[in-house]
């Protein structure tokens, strides 16, 4: 746990005044949390005697301490809440870094586990942070109490930590099994998102009522699962709570007890038993504390050890890149070369070999899983092949860095993609590039060459227009939209995948005329299933059960 809080630590670096001002702020908590009881002892013995003058100063010092402790407490609630909201942030943009850094091909990672890392598991970073610093001073505050205790009369100090080697012990035991069943809610909760994500979009292949019940009775049945997981981990958490609230209770009995003892005997004044009295209650408020933050840590560590296992994968992803020194300028061919990709034992292509070249479009026309996507995948090296190889210019992939490759391409599917920025920063915006209004000119020569500058201008407010909703912008203009900010990117392939759907008569008209400049010089590969878009491709080629054939 440690080792983890260690490399925990450095994410927060950048807010480190605020960290020095919380232990600062925390210090003197504890130190006011050991004065007051001893204050408040010393104003019930001037009480008893009638010491008014005594009392008087007593009271104006007790008053005195809470004021500064409520004073420290909205400091220190202030100086949390902003640390943790810039902490939150900064890890995000380190997780979303680490992402952008792994080749798709290694990108291990579900939807939903990417979802959790860049909303739930980056906000543990600093609640750790934050427990294991409460951890701290909690113990700090128990040795001071101790400390305390003894200087007044170490009997009942003695019984006083009595039952807290009790707590401990119980602490342990049950920690890991605590640990244990969270670790398996969690994964249960992301295997769960997944499941329903992967159903929820089977529904719409199934044809019949029958089917679409089936698929809700298995999801349900997984809910189920995990809700009962769920319960076992609260029972023990409560079984675990209730041993620990009995021990400290049982303590604090014993202590009152032996305390009434004592006053009546006259061995100690009454103000004492009521100092040991509210240092059994913080005692024990502080110990009830000590253990709930070792449990409340286990989900925290589960969800920072995978923001780690993400930065691991990140480092190894850049090591692995940093050893390729061939950069990417430019690509005038892309081979294969008796390729073959198989999913498990379904095999989506067999033996294909294909060699598109700059200057010419290719067609590429098949049925729904006939293997067109997974061939668009290679290309832009979303996975590699299981058999044969990919060559660049003739170089095989594997003598290229990943990112140097991925920039040249540009993919323009059926969805609009469109993101709720203004237009220009729509077009300008993509995998390496956010150009700047000095770089306008080359943003207004795109969307001309794109045919989309006449329905920009025709806008009330230009290229400055807020997108809010992606049907502000037809089909065709969003298509045009896409092609302008693959101009911008100035890649070496574009593929179009179905691009060309969903387009009234003229604007796919016109988008052709525009794909025939284009192609002069880059690689451009279109997808569709309409033949008649086929017209202008220099050469077409036809998949089926993943064998590919020139038409």
């Amino acid at each position: 746990m440690l080792k983890n809080f260690r490399k925990t630590i450095k994410y927060c670096k950048s807010e480190r005044i605020s960290m020095l001002v919380i232990i600062a702020l925390r210090l003197l908590h504890t130190v006011l949390s050991v004065i007051q009881p001893l204050i408040y002892a010393n104003m019930i013995t001037c009480l008893l005697q009638k010491q008014i003058r005594n009392l008087s100063l007593w009271i104006i010092s007790l008053f005195i301490s809470y004021f500064i402790s409520q004073l420290i407490n909205i400091a220190l609630k202030r100086t949390e809440a902003k640390t943790a909201k810039n902490i939150n942030y900064y890890v995000k943009c380190k997780v979303m870094e680490y992402l952008l850094q792994i080749p798709n091909y290694k990108m291990d990672i579900s939807q939903g586990k990417m979802y959790s890392l860049l909303i739930s598991d980056s906000n543990a970073v600093y609640s750790a942070v934050s427990v294991m610093i409460s951890m701290i001073f909690t113990v700090i505050n128990v040795i001071s109490i101790g400390f305390a205790a003894v200087c007044i009369d170490w009997q009942m100090c003695v019984i006083l930590m009595l039952p807290y080697p009790l707590i401990i012990y119980i602490n342990r035991r049950f920690r890991e099994i605590i640990k244990n069943k969270t670790v398996d809610v969690v994964n249960q909760n992301d295997d769960y998102i997944n499941h329903v994500k992967n159903m929820i979009s089977n529904i719409s292949d199934i044809k019949n009522q029958d089917g679409t019940r089936k698929i809700l009775r298995n999801v349900c049945g997984v809910a189920e699962k995990g809700r009962d997981l769920s319960i076992r981990q609260m029972i023990s958490q409560t079984e675990f709570d209730g041993l620990v609230s009995m021990t400290g209770m049982l303590g604090h009995i014993a202590l009152t007890a032996v305390g009434v003892y004592k006053v009546y005997r006259g061995v100690i004044p009454f103000g004492t038993f009521v100092a040991f009295h509210n240092y059994s209650k913080s005692l024990s408020s502080s110990m009830d504390m000590l253990v709930n933050v070792r449990t409340n840590l286990q989900p925290l560590m589960v969800s920072i050890e995978r923001v780690f296992e993400l930065e691991e994968a990140a480092e190894e992803a850049s090591r692995s890149e940093s050893k390729k020194t061939i950069e990417v300028k430019d690509i005038e061919s892309v081979c294969f070369r008796n390729v073959s990709l198989s999913y498990g034992e379904n095999e989506v292509l067999h033996q294909v070999n294909i060699n598109f070249q700059k200057g010419r479009i290719t067609g590429i026309i098949g049925k729904n899983g006939s293997g067109k996507t997974s061939m668009m995948n290679l290309i832009m090296q979303n996975i590699l092949p299981t058999e044969g190889e990919l060559l660049f210019n003739g170089v095989s992939a594997d003598c290229y860095p990943y990112f140097s490759l991925r920039r040249q391409f540009e993919y323009i599917g059926i969805s609009r993609n469109l993101y709720h920025l203004s237009i220009f920063d729509n077009i300008a915006l993509s995998e390496d590039t956010f150009l700047t209004r000095v770089n306008e000119e080359t943003v207004r020569r795109a969307c001309g060459e794109a045919g989309l500058l006449q329905d920009i201008d025709g806008l009330t407010d230009a290229f400055d227009t807020q997108i809010h909703d992606e049907m502000m912008l037809s089909t065709g203009q969003a298509k045009k939209l896409q092609i302008a900010r693959a101009l911008v990117k100035d890649g070496s392939v574009m593929i179009f995948d179905e691009a060309l759907s969903n387009l009234d008569d003229v604007t796919k008209r016109n988008l052709k005329a525009q794909l025939k400049k284009l192609a002069d010089n880059k690689i451009i590969i279109l997808i569709s299933h309409n033949r008649d878009d086929y017209q202008i491709c220099d050469e077409v080629y036809q998949i089926e059960n993943g064998i590919l054939a020139k038409l």
